[in-house]
């Protein structure tokens, strides 16, 4: 009795489990192809990709304790496949480091109206970043040609943009 009650739960975990994957899978092409293009695919991207994750706290004991090892392979897979398309994650220890010969712009953006008064200058400083772009930082002009004399500093409007190549 209990290896036919396993067989039949062994079977209905992969089909959750498949419905699963094809269902992350038809979400990365939604949002890959389709972006904001479309009003239902746009709002489920303002939702946090770790909630497409969610499933898994059931699946992955569930799979475990069924011993449906080549779904509970196939959901994590597809798992770690979504994360690293839509989640940017990549997996490495660190940085890769930049080749020889390859011109690179590092360019650091900060909405200063909503840093809550906290000081950015260590992280430009550890950063070096070629150009700085500044939000709601209408009449800071003067500070941050004083602050960064070695640079190119233009304000416009709300914004403020600190640069190392002529502006």
């Amino acid at each position: 009795m209990r290896l036919e009650f396993m067989g039949c739960s062994r079977f209905i975990y992969q089909i959750i489990g498949w419905l699963y994957v094809l269902t992350l899978a038809i979400l990365f092409f939604a949002f890959s192809c389709l972006g904001e293009r479309w009003w239902p695919v746009s709002g489920l991207l303002y939702l946090p990709l770790q909630g497409w994750l969610l499933p898994l706290l059931m699946l992955l004991p569930l799979g475990v304790w069924l011993r449906a090892w080549g779904s509970l392979a196939g959901v994590i897979g597809a798992a770690v496949l979504f994360l690293m398309g839509l989640g940017g994650w990549r997996g490495g220890w660190g940085e890769k480091p930049v080749r020889s010969g390859v011109a690179t712009l590092t360019v650091l953006t900060n909405n200063i109206g909503q840093s809550n008064r906290q000081s950015m200058a260590a992280f430009v400083k550890e950063w070096q970043p070629d150009v700085l772009v500044l939000q709601e930082a209408r009449g800071r002009a003067p500070y941050y040609q004083r602050a960064y004399p070695d640079r190119y500093v233009l304000g416009v409007g709300e914004f403020v943009v600190v640069s190392r190549y002529p502006v």
